[in-house]
């Protein structure tokens, strides 16, 4: 007996034609109903390729520009500034190069302004100490006075003046000048503005670094990368307009403090002003001749 399994096989059933039609006409009519749902739901599916138009009047003459459309307040103001910042940036000059020359045009000038200070000071103590006005008081005119009469009776010159001449009551022989019997005190009058070291200092710093920078004396081409007579004459054009613009400032304080104080005598300049003042050129001066000397690189060409 044989236990061997045959495999499976599928067996095809046989249908008549009228079984065959039937089952046709049950699927059409499936079908039929599917469709008529699906016409019926329409209304209520929204396709995704659906795309909805609207009728949009269109406008008589020009198109519309954005120019056109109307701007923020705001935003024209931050319009209008960008553009005058942008302008000014195009007109000023570039920036400066030269950070070494810039702080030594710096130490110098405060070093200078704080000795030319702290000089005077000193000249002015001594000129007003009780020993210096003492041989200016009235017992020293007195004594020269006296010395002097003594020696135009002695000399010949008495031998010719008249006899009504009197040699000791008359001037300048026998009077004694008031401004030699009284004693008077001299001081060194700075300007209002650059009376003090440290005020005269940042001044003075701050017109030489305003007119450096629109002269271009901070730059390598006017610094380490030209000859040392080039590095003078752009220092001195420099020291030019910073000298104008430190005289503007001492003569408009003085007459300020002449009209708010009135016990302040506006004199103007002072000797003390322009001596500071002007003498500043040869501190610039020998500074930036060193510099351009010692560090420089660049040639008369």
């Amino acid at each position: 007996m044989n236990n061997r399994k045959e495999p499976h096989q599928t067996s095809v059933r046989y249908m008549s034609p009228g079984r065959r039609g039937f089952h046709t006409m049950k699927h059409l009519l499936v079908a039929t109903v599917l469709v008529s749902c699906m016409n019926l739901a329409s209304p209520f599916v929204v396709s995704k390729a659906y795309v909805p138009t609207v009728n949009v009047p269109q406008r008589k003459g020009s198109p519309l520009h954005m120019s056109s459309v109307q701007k923020d307040p705001e935003e024209k103001t931050k319009d209008h500034s960008r553009k005058i910042s942008s302008w000014l940036t195009s007109k000023l000059p570039p920036p400066p190069e030269d950070q070494l020359s810039m702080i030594g045009d710096v130490s110098v000038l405060f070093f200078y302004s704080f000795l030319d200070h702290y000089v005077n000071s000193l000249y002015d103590r001594w000129l007003n100490s009780p020993g210096t006005i003492a041989l200016q008081s009235a017992p020293a005119a007195i004594e020269s006075s006296s010395a002097a009469s003594a020696e135009l009776l002695t000399s010949a010159v008495s031998n010719s003046l008249p006899v009504w001449f009197d040699t000791v009551h008359s001037a300048p022989y026998g009077s004694i000048p008031l401004n030699a019997a009284l004693p008077l005190e001299h001081h060194i009058i700075y300007a209002p503005a650059i009376s003090s070291a440290g005020a005269a200092a940042c001044l003075i710093t701050s017109a030489w670094l305003v007119s450096g920078y629109f002269t271009g004396v901070f730059r390598f081409q006017n610094t380490l990368e030209c000859s040392p007579t080039k590095a003078i004459i752009a220092t001195a054009k420099t020291w030019v307009f910073s000298t104008l613009i430190m005289l503007g400032i001492a003569y408009w304080s003085d007459s300020f403090v002449g009209c708010v104080d009135c016990l302040h005598k506006s004199v103007g300049l002072t000797k003390a002003d322009t001596d500071y003042i002007f003498d500043s050129l040869n501190v610039l001066l020998m500074w930036r001749f060193i510099l351009s000397s010692l560090l420089g690189y660049g040639d008369d060409d």
